[in-house]
């Protein structure tokens, strides 16, 4: 699916096998305001998801915080898009106050203080 592609398209004469070096200001090609995991809102049953190292806006967060029946979530080494992209903070997590039945939460790689998830 070419709307879960984030990284920078190879330079021509590249080996796939080389390593890729990406700018510090590179980010994905489309618009803070998308709402790409709205698809999300079909699988009522859904109990995990694993989104690690994706750019998600706050409307895919808002979607993500409407699938109730979540027991497994993965949202290790996320950035928000907005302005420039950012890691997922405290802030953030307030869109998931409604998943009541998680038992997994990971949020590894976030900008998460003591202060900010209390």
């Amino acid at each position: 699916m070419p709307e879960f592609i984030e990284s920078p398209p190879m330079p021509a004469g590249v080996s796939p096998d080389q390593p890729q070096v990406v700018s510090d200001d590179w980010k994905p090609d489309r618009s803070p305001d998308s709402d790409r995991l709205k698809f999300l809102k079909e699988f009522p049953n859904l109990k995990g998801l694993q989104l690690d190292h994706l750019y998600l806006t706050q409307k895919d967060l808002d979607v993500i915080g409407q699938c109730r029946k979540l027991e497994r979530l993965s949202l290790s080494g996320v950035q928000i898009l907005e302005q420039s992209p950012r890691r997922l903070s405290g802030d953030d997590l307030q869109k998931l106050r409604g998943l009541t039945n998680l038992k997994e939460l990971d949020l590894g790689q976030s900008n998460l203080d003591r202060k900010s998830v209390v």
